[in-house]
């Protein structure tokens, strides 16, 4: 059922791409989507706990799982919103929501 979703997800956000809000919306919800999409995968296949990279990097990065990676496309629908509410919408709060 990923890719039915996706696809639908990705149909509506081309729909909305003239109205920013919508737009801007839609991708956060196509970037989340694809993340729960991932994390169903890295548990599907048991990968949860099965560390991204080997011991002896600094900083703690042996310790990091595939299943954590899911915050990568979390991360990047919350930019999105954040990018809309606190900088184009206060930019453009007079000139209309349409690109």
């Amino acid at each position: 059922m990923i890719l039915p979703t996706l696809y639908f997800a990705i149909q509506i956000l081309i729909q909305t791409r003239k109205i920013i809000s919508e737009f801007c919306h839609n991708l956060a919800v196509v970037f989340w989507i694809t993340a729960n999409a991932y994390w169903m995968i890295t548990e599907f296949l048991e990968l949860e706990d099965a560390k991204v990279f080997s011991s002896g990097y600094p900083f703690g990065l042996d310790d990091i799982s595939f299943k954590q990676l899911a915050v990568i496309p979390f991360g990047m629908g919350i930019a999105v919103l954040v990018y809309y509410y606190f900088f184009w919408r206060i930019r453009n709060r007079d000139t209309g929501e349409t690109l």
